[in-house]
């Protein structure tokens, strides 16, 4: 089965051109080149490169490092679900000092030799391909070979929108389009999916800090409640105490022949600010009825004085 191809520059469309390009780890993609690639992959493109790598004419590397990097961006290209179908690269230069490289050929773009060979290697519908390139030579090898040339400028476009607006009048063009609404669809999805995600969550996070709460709130309950406990056994300590203190000089009253009501109002008097002090929320039933108890005693006593 034929299919179109899209003819892709290397240097300058998919990776940013920081001059001889050939470590693996110096690849710099121009800004929207892996989606380009996988919109023209899912389009039904064949993704072919065709690149002049004159640094090997001029001795700068070798080929094996020219395919180190190709096969470096397959490996980064289906990371993110894109492929390239093929390389072809020209290692040639007039002007080289390899001297087996040192020639001029037919490969090397202006001339359209790298896209004679995809031709004869791929079954190609040629009259629907088109070529992406950064320079001139670029667009006058897409010239020689009879397909479109579009010349490409990362200082002012992305990969991604060089591809997706190119127009060749083609059905594929509305499957391309067909395939961006399904992209962007895919992202809205994403974007629900990610939404629920993170309700989820929130609603886990929410039901930990409800927890945390209820558990702060019973611990702060059990606070009070042992607080006040510990105020009531205070409190009656207190009351006890004042008791003993009133009763003693009732004994040692009695015993001198004096009169109780004399100093029973005072220990009836300490008790009540003590209880005032715990409250009422807090003093048990029974010692507010002490305190009732001493105040009828110390009314009757200024009673009997009166």
């Amino acid at each position: 089965m034929m299919r179109p191809a899209a003819f892709l520059d290397r240097d300058g469309v998919l990776n940013v051109d920081h001059g001889y390009v050939h470590r693996p780890e110096t690849l710099d993609w121009i800004a929207g080149a892996p989606e380009a690639v996988r919109l023209l992959n899912d389009a039904g493109y064949a993704v072919i490169v065709i690149t002049n790598q004159a640094g090997v004419a001029r001795g700068y590397f070798d080929e094996a490092a020219v395919r180190r990097f190709n096969a470096h961006m397959l490996d980064a290209l289906a990371a993110m679900g894109a492929r390239i179908d093929a390389f072809y690269y020209c290692p040639h230069h007039p002007q080289g000092t390899v001297k087996e490289f040192a020639i001029t050929c037919r490969c090397r773009k202006p001339m359209p030799g790298m896209l004679e060979q995809a031709a004869g290697d791929w079954p190609l519908d040629l009259a629907h391909s088109f070529l992406i390139g950064d320079k001139d030579s670029d667009i006058a090898a897409a010239q020689a070979f009879n397909i479109r040339g579009i010349k490409f400028d990362a200082r002012t476009q992305s990969a991604f929108g060089a591809v997706r607006d190119q127009d060749d009048g083609r059905p594929g063009r509305q499957r391309a389009q067909a395939l961006d609404d399904r992209m962007l669809a895919h992202d809205v999805d994403g974007a629900g999916s990610f939404v629920e995600h993170q309700q989820a969550r929130f609603a886990q996070d929410g039901a930990r800090q409800r927890d945390a709460l209820t558990l702060a709130a019973g611990d702060q309950r059990a606070a009070l409640a042992h607080h006040r406990v510990e105020a009531v056994l205070h409190a009656a300590h207190q009351v006890r105490r004042a008791s003993e203190r009133e009763r003693i000089p009732h004994r040692l009253l009695a015993r001198a022949g004096a009169d109780p009501g004399e100093i029973a109002p005072h220990a009836v008097v300490e008790q009540e600010r003590i209880l005032r002090n715990v409250g009422d929320a807090v003093a048990p039933a029974g010692q507010r009825r002490v305190v009732e108890r001493h105040a009828a005693d110390r009314d009757a006593a200024l009673l009997r004085r009166e």
